[in-house]
This record gives C-alpha cells, structure tokens and sequence, in this order.
C-alpha cells in the first residue's frame, strides 16, 4: 500500500493513484491491512464518475415513482433491488473488480462488472416504465 501525495488516500496501487491520477511510483510502501479514503474533493469526484449512471437510473426512478405512485408489490420491490444494487456496485467497484480477478483476468473483470452496473440500472429504469 501507498499513500497519495495529493490525496492523502491509502491506496493498493504501485503506480498510479485511482482517486486522482496522481503519481505514486516513487512512494514509500507502507504496511496496512486496507485501504483509507479520506473525504475530500478527489474521493467526490471520483465518486460521482463512477457512479453518475446509477444516480441517473435512480432519479429516473423516482421521478417514475413520484409520477405514478404505484402500489407496493413484487415488481416495486424488484426496482428498488436493482436501483440499490447498480448504486452498490458503483460504489465498491473496485473491491468487486479484484475479488472477481481469482478467476478472470484484469481486462475481463472490469468488464464484468461495468456490465453488470449498467444492467442494474437499465433494468431499474426499464421496469419503472413497463411495470408502473
């Protein structure tokens, strides 16, 4: 693990950090068990680029939801499902892309899990129109 100069983020990168693109290469390793995000304007940033597509999913949604005012039932449920978990994928999309790489490689993990992301998202939307 590395400490970000212009971050101060605790990061498991070696040459660049994922927050705000700066350089680590030369930073001294430090031990630590996880990484440390510190809330500051680069962790903002970099959570509203990588989850700007959830949060749009999710105020389409609930523009649906405010517009229609459905009842509660299994396919109310089903949105509020997907919308949460393409927002949770968002956020921890990271941790999931290296907990997916013991069995996929680097490329096809990234991959994976945008996919899945959007596929969240676009079913939350497309339920919200077709269902309510």
């Amino acid at each position: 693990m590395k400490i970000c100069p212009v971050c101060k983020m605790t990061v498991a990168e070696e040459n660049e950090c994922p927050i705000c693109q700066s350089t680590i290469t030369y930073e001294p390793i430090i031990d630590c068990e996880k990484e440390k995000l510190k809330l500051n304007k680069y962790l903002f940033l970099y959570l509203l680029k990588h989850c700007w597509f959830s949060l749009a999913c999710l105020m389409a949604v609930i523009i649906r939801l405010i517009v229609k005012q459905p009842v509660f039932n299994t396919y109310f449920a089903l949105i509020i499902f997907c919308t949460i978990s393409s927002i949770l994928i968002s956020l921890f999309e990271r941790k999931l892309i290296k907990l997916v790489q013991w069995k996929y490689s680097l490329k096809y993990a990234v991959y994976s899990v945008y996919t899945l992301k959007l596929l969240f998202g676009i079913i939350a939307v497309i339920f919200s129109f077709i269902m309510w």
